[in-house]
């Protein structure tokens, strides 16, 4: 962490954002998680791999070069703006994806940090938008047979819900419930 604190901010901001992303980690939607203009995702590419930091693992994929320096990375967010940092970044994920295939390829990356935020003071319509996340998270899960984590997509899901969204939002409430008795 300390060689990390050392480099230019938004090399800082760019492992940060990668940390969050996993143990491996797509080019381009890393790149539509940093809303800095300044950013170039190039750039800071080839700073991690020449640091040692980070490798290239396939065609636009990197991963870390081990786990400890994935964790140093992560650790360059302080402790009290973790909640936030995954929410903004899921956040900022979600409005640069613009078409369909996007928003399904990244839609794990996009909820699973969303969901690090569900303690945030969230307001009725990021809750309802969370939720919607979710179950989208949910049904591909079950499709692909990944029951465990489909399930805590859905939970997470009805767990938002507001309170009267057997009336206000029906039919999100009953496709959450619908999917988490499958």
């Amino acid at each position: 962490t300390l060689q990390m604190n050392s480099l230019p901010k938004l090399v800082q901001i760019g492992f940060m954002s990668a940390a969050c992303l996993g143990s491996n980690f797509n080019a381009s939607i890393l790149g539509k998680t940093i809303e800095d203009e300044e950013f170039d995702v190039c750039s800071f590419l080839e700073i991690g791999k020449d640091g040692g930091y980070i490798e290239e693992s396939g065609l636009g994929s990197f991963s870390w070069t081990h786990d400890q320096i994935q964790q140093a990375a992560y650790d360059l967010i302080p402790p009290t703006q973790r909640e936030s940092f995954h929410y903004q970044l899921g956040q900022m994920l979600l409005e640069n994806s613009t078409n369909c295939e996007m928003k399904r390829d990244a839609l794990f990356f996009i909820v699973d940090n969303m969901n690090k935020g569900v303690d945030l003071k969230l307001d009725r319509n990021q809750k309802t938008q969370l939720a919607g996340l979710n179950l989208q998270a949910g049904n591909i899960a079950i499709s692909t047979s990944r029951f465990h984590a489909a399930a805590e997509y859905l939970q997470t899901g009805i767990s938002l819900l507001i309170k009267d969204s057997w009336i206000q939002q029906y039919d999100l409430t009953i496709q959450l419930y619908d999917a988490a008795l499958e």
